[in-house]
């Protein structure tokens, strides 16, 4: 075992001990955290962007979270919505809820795949998201219309599988500050940021899963995993980090920074 796996059994067993069996069994239903963000990024003009991320849907899900989910992003009426990867859990046996909760989002949806997505079949994956009228980019960018005016996303494949190609995905991109990034692991915003990019949109840690204050946040450093929820500055540029909706191993989130999350962001 390398070091790095090991401080990541080490972070789940400290959070796993330091919660009792009846603390998980009887606490309360989570609620959907929203979050909003203000910034002026290098647009001429507003757009408004709802993120969503680790949807990591199956027989865990929680369906109250994915509906409270559906219904905030309708009232909010973004200009796009983006979502930074694994859908799907450790198989494809659920992919008709992706199907049908992306589906059911407003549109456009731009989208980005996570480790889990490449664990379990990438292209199966893709072809679902855009059955489900969503727009999949694997190192490569898209400009977007809104009425008279472009907005370019750059997608980075997932840097925790070794999918990401940052050179490929900016190919052709004359002015990276002016673009808005997504990709799944926060780490992979390091190499980004080099291009010039001033924003970048990211999932992948769950918020540590079991936010313990004091120990999550120290083990993940240790394990190489600085950003865990929230605003970072990686050199010149911000990252975002949204902790997500579902689990992938555990049926519950502990801690506030873990906390179910979808995120808006007004931008220009």
């Amino acid at each position: 075992m390398n070091r790095r796996n090991f401080l990541k059994q080490a972070a789940a067993a400290v959070a796993i001990g330091s919660v009792s069996g009846a603390s998980l069994g009887h606490a309360r239903p989570q609620k959907l955290r929203i979050t909003h963000h203000r910034l002026d990024h290098r647009l001429s003009f507003p757009l408004r962007i709802a993120q969503l991320t680790d949807l990591h849907l199956g027989w865990r899900s929680r369906s109250r979270l994915l509906e409270d989910a559906l219904a905030a992003c309708k009232r909010a009426k973004p200009d796009v919505v983006v979502l930074t990867g694994d859908y799907v859990n450790h198989s494809l046996k659920y992919l008709d809820k992706v199907e049908n909760f992306i589906g059911l989002l407003p549109k456009p949806c731009v989208t980005v795949l996570g480790n889990h997505d490449h664990w379990s079949g990438a292209e199966p994956v893709k072809a679902c998201i855009q059955r489900a009228g969503g727009m999949v980019l694997r190192n490569q960018a898209l400009r977007l219309k809104r009425g008279t005016r472009v907005v370019t996303f750059v997608g980075v494949d997932d840097g925790h599988t070794g999918h990401d190609d940052v050179k490929a995905a900016f190919k052709g991109i004359s002015d990276p500050q002016r673009t808005i990034v997504l990709t799944h692991a926060p780490t992979t915003a390091r190499r980004i940021e080099k291009t010039g990019a001033r924003l970048v949109l990211a999932g992948h840690t769950h918020g540590g899963q079991f936010d313990i204050p004091s120990v999550t946040r120290g083990i993940a450093r240790l394990a190489g995993q600085p950003y865990l929820s929230g605003w970072y500055q990686v050199g010149a540029a911000s990252l975002y980090v949204n902790v997500g909706i579902g689990s992938s191993a555990f049926g519950r989130r502990l801690g506030k920074r873990a906390h179910p999350e979808l995120a808006f962001f007004d931008l220009g």
